[in-house]
């Protein structure tokens, strides 16, 4: 539902009557979605997915397979992290919202040692994902099944730039313990 307020909101998908906004990939083995939480109320979301030659289920590794899908074949570890919403009425009282979020999927490729950190992102938010994770564009937007809005595939190989992500933005550091846990 917290997806459906905030996609609906920003105009990425229609009216439903369910009021859901769900997919085949929340159910994976290889997918967990993960809420953030402040006073006991969920604020923000988002769904981390580990891709491996054996794994592939991912909004990405669908809609980009022609770019993923031979980095999975060398053996590569891809972590996807999608469905990043935040509640539009408490985010503005939290600015530091998406960096709690996104952080996530930085936590998920220091675990699972990831060879590649991805993110699926409108074109406006591109600038965001640069600025943080240095990522780079990989994949022109595309349309997602059920969204009205396209998409594009950003990425960085996480070795190459895990050390300079750490300098500029401290905080995402994890340690072995927290990984754990998550």
């Amino acid at each position: 539902r917290l997806r459906y307020r905030a996609y609906l909101r920003e105009g990425a998908v229609l009216p439903s009557e369910s009021e859901r906004v769900t997919d085949r990939y929340d159910n994976l083995p290889n997918n967990w979605t993960f809420g953030i939480y402040i006073h006991g109320e969920l604020i923000s979301s988002i769904r981390i997915s580990v891709l491996t030659s054996d794994w592939r289920g991912s909004p990405s590794s669908d809609m980009f397979s022609d770019l993923l899908h031979p980095e999975l074949d060398r053996g590569k570890i891809i972590i996807d992290p999608t469905r990043f919403v935040a509640d539009p009425e408490k985010a503005r009282k939290f600015p530091e919202l998406p960096y709690i979020t996104v952080r996530l999927g930085y936590v998920a490729c220091a675990h699972f040692n990831a060879d590649i950190g991805l993110a699926n992102v409108r074109p406006e938010h591109r600038a965001f994902y640069r600025k943080v994770f240095l990522q780079e564009p990989w994949g022109e937007p595309r349309l997602y099944p059920g969204l009205i809005k396209p998409v594009g595939l950003v990425a960085a190989e996480y070795s190459v730039i895990r050390d300079k992500v750490f300098q500029r933005f401290p905080y995402m550091r994890s340690s072995a313990f927290e990984r754990r846990k998550l």
